[in-house]
């Protein structure tokens, strides 16, 4: 333990290019009463987490610490005052969204993270250690925020624009809309769908839709958690429309249950995962073509009541952070929707 250490901090987002902007976790130091005089190379801060999870079924008990990410400061000065007082700066991009975690129903995992302040040297060592929270925020609009000509946001609808490959030259274009990426469950908010296409020649298909919760851990391919009841229709042609034919569905998340938080972390993730299923006829005994296709569209549902460690909220050393999920790489790797053929997949 320093015998002497404040620090201070805060979030900046930044240009990283001309299309990804970045968030910078700013750290400042003030750290003193070393015994010797110390050198800037001497001091690190790290980011980790710490993740367990226990699933007898599965026969998985795991509890593990992984490093994300560690540096030295960027510059160091001295603090007139003595005791051998630096004052150091840090600043540490956040590329994932690192939530506290404590869920335990049909699975049960949890997560903390950590932010280590280190002094190394052949005379001594010195840490220490800071929990982090950080609170999610869905669009930019906070009053204390700057944030120039900025109206970004998750809570909005979003459409997609997709192709089903039936065969070699047999590519349909469809249109996948939604009314938000971020649902409120407490908040009796619908998942509002809809899909539209010109099909032209081809038998207007059959579409199917349910809701998915999967916890996945160290890449292992687990099961899907279903929650919703599978919902079926046919799509139809429309008149006056720029699109032949449409269908639309309606999901509500009132009256579901057990719904595992959205987490992506080192060795453990869990997902909410909509399937949008397209089903064609077979047109005669030598249609080849592919017939089936499964829409994964991955979304985020935030539950009432989150269960939080309480032990968490009695530590004096917390560092709450706020931080925008759509500003994180791991976060925007996780949105991406993807159009397979009909998978096989491992039902709860």
């Amino acid at each position: 333990m320093f015998d002497k250490i404040k620090v201070g901090y805060k979030m900046s987002i930044q240009e990283a290019n001309s299309n990804q902007k970045i968030q910078i976790l700013k750290i400042k130091a003030e750290i003193g009463g070393l015994q010797t005089t110390p050198k800037k190379s001497c001091f690190i801060a790290s980011i980790s987490s710490i993740e367990s999870m226990q699933a007898p079924s599965l026969e998985i008990n795991y509890k593990q610490e992984s490093k994300i990410i560690c540096q030295r400061p960027i510059s160091m000065k001295i603090v007139e005052g003595g005791n051998n007082l630096r004052e150091l700066y840090w600043e540490i991009p956040i590329h994932q969204c690192l939530t506290l975690t404590n869920y335990k129903q049909y699975i049960e995992f949890s997560s903390l993270n950590k932010l280590t302040i280190c002094y190394i040297s052949d005379e001594e060592r010195k840490q220490k250690d800071f929990i982090i929270q950080f609170n999610k925020f869905y669009d930019m609009h906070v009053d204390y925020f700057m944030y120039d000509n900025e109206n970004e946001s998750l809570q909005k609808a979003i459409q997609h624009e997709l192709i089903l490959q039936r065969s070699g030259q047999n590519r349909i274009p469809i249109i996948l809309r939604l009314n938000s990426t971020v649902f409120y469950q407490f908040q009796n908010q619908k998942i509002e769908i809809k899909l539209q296409s010109r099909f032209l020649k081809h038998p207007l298909p059959q579409v199917e839709v349910v809701l998915y919760n999967r916890v996945i851990f160290d890449n292992m391919q687990q099961a899907y958690h279903q929650l919703t009841q599978r919902i079926s229709k046919k799509l139809e042609n429309v008149e006056n429309n720029n699109h032949n034919s449409e269908v639309d569905f309606e999901l509500d998340l009132g009256q579901l249950q057990n719904i595992a938080p959205l987490y992506l972390g080192q060795k453990i993730e869990s997902h909410h995962i909509l399937l949008i299923k397209v089903i064609f006829e077979k047109q005669n005994c030598c249609d080849w073509s592919q017939r089936k296709f499964d829409i994964f569209v991955p979304i985020e549902i935030i539950t009432q009541n989150p269960e939080i460690d309480e032990n968490i909220n009695q530590n004096p050393d917390i560092i709450e952070l706020d931080v925008w999920p759509h500003f994180c790489q791991l976060y925007q790797n996780y949105l991406k929707v993807k159009v397979l053929k009909e998978q096989n997949l491992k039902i709860l």
